[in-house]
């Protein structure tokens, strides 16, 4: 009878076995505690800005031009309009290299049917802290003029930032951090009256989503609406994106010493 009980004393060993805590120990395996998760602080919401979307679109415009005050960056913006059978009556393509508000070159193209919208013109600007000269293509040659109010661009600039906030309603949709930490926004109602960048009146939103920082610096937008341009049925699309570099200067173009020279009286 002395080897069933041994059995049994062996069996009830193995069964036991990892089980001491059936008897009140620890488990060394099972009494560790788990590191905590790290839980990444929220992203802030830029100036002007609230869980219910742009609440004033005077202070977000203000931010995003003090963000860039000092900033090197590369803006690209591209405004089209179309019949609704597809066909494109006049496209603005405008691209920038700044390095703050001071320092910039700047070119834009406009393509299609006259209209508000300059039809078929071209030019490009240069700009430091002391001078500022455009470029105007005219039959093969070019045109100089003297910007007396360069500031009127900067000004253009925050107009159209302002047509696009003030009277686009709004929601923020959540945050990301992929590259940098950013505050979407999705339009919700169409905005009343004309778009004075356009001239489009009856403004239907299709729809509209834009991508800032927590300090204001306004990173990209798009923009679908259908309306009414001299009483015919219209679709505008307008694209936006501005990105940082790392060039802390802005080419100066051949033409600008040419400018200089010729453009000691006239102004554009």
């Amino acid at each position: 009878m002395a080897r069933p009980a041994l059995r049994l004393a062996v069996l009830f060993v193995v069964l036991t076995a990892g089980c001491s805590s059936t008897f009140g120990g620890l488990d060394p395996r099972t009494s560790e505690t788990a590191a905590p998760t790290a839980v990444p602080e929220p992203v802030p919401y830029p100036p002007g800005v609230t869980d219910d979307g742009v609440s004033d679109a005077v202070v977000l415009v203000r931010a995003h031009q003090r963000a860039t005050a000092n900033a090197s960056y590369v803006a690209n913006r591209t405004l089209t309009v179309r019949y609704p059978n597809g066909t494109r009556i006049r496209q603005v393509r405008t691209i920038r290299h700044g390095v703050g508000d001071g320092v910039y070159y700047m070119r834009q193209r406009t393509t299609g049917n006259a209209s508000r919208l300059r039809s078929n013109a071209a030019f490009e600007i240069w700009t430091n802290e002391t001078v500022s000269v455009a470029s105007v293509p005219n039959e093969g040659e070019r045109e100089f003029f003297r910007l007396a109010e360069e500031r009127r661009i900067q000004q253009l600039s925050r107009e159209r930032l302002l047509d696009l906030f003030a009277r686009v309603e709004t929601t923020t949709t959540g945050t990301t951090r992929e590259g940098e930490p950013l505050v979407h926004l999705l339009g919700t109602d169409d905005p009343t009256g004309e778009m004075r960048t356009t001239g489009v009146q009856n403004v239907a939103v299709e729809s509209f989503s834009a991508a800032v920082t927590p300090e204001g610096v306004v990173r990209s937008y798009s923009f679908r609406y259908e309306g009414t341009l001299n009483g015919e049925s219209v679709t505008v699309t307008e694209e936006y994106r501005l990105k940082p570099r790392e060039k802390r200067t802005v080419d100066r173009p051949e033409w600008v010493s040419t400018a200089i020279e010729r453009t000691n009286e006239s102004e554009f």
